[in-house]
């Protein structure tokens, strides 16, 4: 999604298990330390049909490099929204954002939150293959 060509490089890839399918995570934690802004990006399949799917790219925020090997990275907070299949629509979600957190350990974390209220409508981790760009 990101080009040399836009100065964003895909840098690394991760499988939902940690494991490097492209790149060395190396690389990608120089990047970061060197003040690159980094994107991550991944994949979701509506019922686990693989030509139904989204593919979402994001900017980070605030970045976490663990034990010199692990990089964490938390979007920006957005407006949540809903893809819709049947009329390949994509629909924003009243009233509610969401923060994800992406990992090169294949685990992630988001969090919906109801923006009048403030209270959390779901928060879950699951395992999430990522695409790691930063910038050159």
């Amino acid at each position: 999604m990101a080009s040399a060509q836009s100065g964003w490089k895909m840098i690394y890839q991760n499988d939902e298990k940690g494991k490097a399918v492209s790149g060395d995570i190396n690389n990608l934690i120089e990047a970061i330390r060197a003040g690159k802004p980094v994107r991550f990006g991944w994949k979701a399949f509506h019922d686990g049909n693989p030509e139904d799917k989204v593919e979402h790219v994001v900017e980070g925020r605030f970045t976490t490099i663990m034990s010199d090997k692990v990089v964490f990275v938390q979007s920006v907070e957005i407006n949540a929204q809903a893809p819709n299949f049947e009329t390949e629509e994509l629909l924003l979600r009243e009233n509610m954002t969401m923060v994800f957190i992406a990992s090169s350990n294949g685990q992630s974390e988001y969090l919906f939150t109801n923006s009048i209220t403030g209270e959390v409508e779901r928060h879950n981790q699951i395992p999430k293959a990522f695409d790691w760009y930063v910038f050159n």
